[in-house]
């Protein structure tokens, strides 16, 4: 697992000092990645989601913490801030659905829904599997893809995260990954390739 980061089984207590500062690191960071993302708007015309800036920043804080060891930083603090946020983003997301208005279409949205889910699995075991070296960080991105496809990238975040909580191992390759190309890069992709399919078949 050359990417991989083991997880370290000690426990650590969580107080809520170290909450208050992990979490005010954390606003530090999103604030300098709002206006990292602001700036790029500004120079290129082109607008970033929300959050690659912060991801941008994070990472860079994240090497710089490492090396120089300038300030503490403990990953369980970030782990009870990162899943407390996950977990209000996901149950949001959950409660803006309005399932009752699709009970008219329900049979054609289940035969939709086996049939996108038997496409992405064959094509994450077949193809992006083999292609990404058939290891742990190959593993990871795979779950990271299968949530992205019938989700969001926050839904492949959380596959991810509870297959590295699962195996005691993170990807530090796979979080790089696939949060860019599901927010970034695929925009590059998809938004010709939806106008194109949008024209062709009016």
């Amino acid at each position: 697992m050359p990417q991989a980061e083991l997880i370290d089984n000690e426990s650590h207590t969580v107080s809520s000092e170290s909450l208050l500062y992990a979490g005010a690191l954390v606003a530090v960071i999103m604030a300098a990645g709002n206006a990292l993302g602001r700036w790029f708007t500004d120079q290129f015309g082109y607008a970033l989601p929300a959050y690659v800036g912060a991801m941008l920043i994070a990472i860079i804080v994240r090497n710089v913490i490492d090396t120089t060891r300038v300030v503490p930083l403990r990953m369980e603090d970030m782990d009870v801030i990162g899943n407390l946020t996950l977990s209000f983003f996901l149950t949001q997301a959950m409660m803006t659905l309005k399932i009752w208005e699709l009970a008219n279409v329900a049979g054609p949205l289940m035969g939709i829904l086996v049939v996108q889910v038997t496409v992405l699995l064959a094509f994450a075991v077949f193809v992006v599997f083999p292609l990404m070296g058939r290891d742990y960080d190959a593993a990871t991105m795979v779950g990271g893809l299968m949530g992205h496809g019938l989700g969001a990238t926050p839904n492949g975040i959380a596959n991810m995260d509870a297959i590295s909580k699962a195996h005691r191992a993170r990807s530090t390759l796979a979080f790089v990954v696939v949060p860019l190309a599901g927010s970034v890069l695929i925009d590059i992709v998809s938004v010709p390739w939806i106008t194109f399919c949008l024209n062709f078949f009016a």
